[in-house]
């Protein structure tokens, strides 16, 4: 695992997982790579000029996809582009800022590397302020390409998860609920073991990955999607983000995987003002319902703030 000189906000993001990807298969003895080591093998979050750099000084390059790659197909202007027939009415991009006319719906205008709720402006039909005018201005001054979507009453969100190898073969590594608060920022993942993925959503992200591949990139895949409703319309949108590389819900995924099949979990990242309950050590061998540390190898000290709540398919499910 990668670490190196970052800016403060980023070192101290990392310092808070950096044994998170320990959850990884094979990895659960995995070391932080340092300046001087040596390594036979390297897995990173994700591919960035800085990584890759790193993976060169290692001769180990050929692991990864090139940083300008990996860059294109994280961009929501991608994945606008690969939607065609999934996507919303009415999306489009906007390149300049005489293509700002509202739409009759509610609107929401992303940055194409906003994540959690950040680096977008909401609005209502008809209507763009002076503000969200403003904030878009700036950023299509500084070259971004933005997308206009109507906004979506959203009731489920889901993500689903692959893994594309070198060879361009596509392997489903699983689903996942995603849970996020009222603005919008990512609280954590539910497991669905009773549920199987939808196949209508199971084969457009096939149809992603292979398109992934197509353009130069493999490795982890997550694609963002939910259901909700336009106007009392339904919606069910299986591609709204692609995430090419880790993330939480493929993390979340492997965890899973160390329950019994009679299990479920819920895994909560509070936000900075939310308390937490009192919390058990990570359970086994013997299991139990509750609220849990994560286990100490992927999560020292509990550093990170989360949480694994822990229910019997017996039991009600728990939000």
């Amino acid at each position: 695992m990668a670490s190196g000189t970052v800016p403060p906000f980023v070192e101290s993001f990392s310092r808070r997982w950096i044994h998170i990807l320990r959850l990884l298969p094979g990895c659960r003895d995995a070391e932080v790579l340092e300046r001087q080591q040596t390594a036979s093998g390297l897995r990173v979050w994700g591919v960035t000029p800085h990584t890759y750099k790193r993976a060169q000084q290692l001769g180990l390059e050929e692991q990864f996809p090139r940083p300008g790659v990996v860059r294109e197909v994280n961009s929501k202007v991608y994945s606008h582009q690969l939607e065609g027939r999934w996507g919303l009415p009415e999306s489009c991009l906007i390149t300049s800022p005489d293509q700002l006319a509202p739409l009759q719906s509610d609107w929401i205008l992303k940055h194409p590397f906003g994540v959690s709720g950040r680096e977008r402006v909401l609005g209502k039909g008809g209507e763009i302020t002076d503000s969200a005018r403003g904030w878009a201005s700036k950023r299509l001054h500084e070259g971004w390409t933005l997308i206009l979507e109507p906004w979506v009453e959203t009731e489920e969100e889901f993500s689903h998860h692959y893994e594309v190898l070198k060879s361009g073969e596509v392997r489903f590594v699983g689903w996942c609920t995603l849970l996020s608060d009222a603005g919008g920022h990512f609280r954590g993942n539910a497991s669905r073991p009773k549920e199987s993925m939808d196949s209508d959503a199971l084969a457009v992200g096939q149809e992603v990955c292979r398109n992934l591949w197509e353009s130069g990139y493999w490795g982890p895949v997550g694609i963002d999607g939910f259901t909700g409703h336009i106007h009392h319309k339904p919606i069910r949108r299986p591609l709204s983000e692609i995430n090419a590389r880790y993330s939480f819900g493929r993390l979340f995924l492997e965890l899973t995987r160390l329950l019994p099949p009679s299990f479920s979990a819920i895994w909560h990242h509070p936000g900075a003002k939310t308390p937490s309950p009192a919390l058990k050590k990570w359970p086994g061998p013997k299991w139990e319902t509750g609220c849990f540390r994560l286990p100490e190898y992927a999560d020292s000290g509990a550093r990170s703030g989360t949480y694994v709540q822990i229910s019997s398919l017996d039991e009600p499910r728990l939000r």
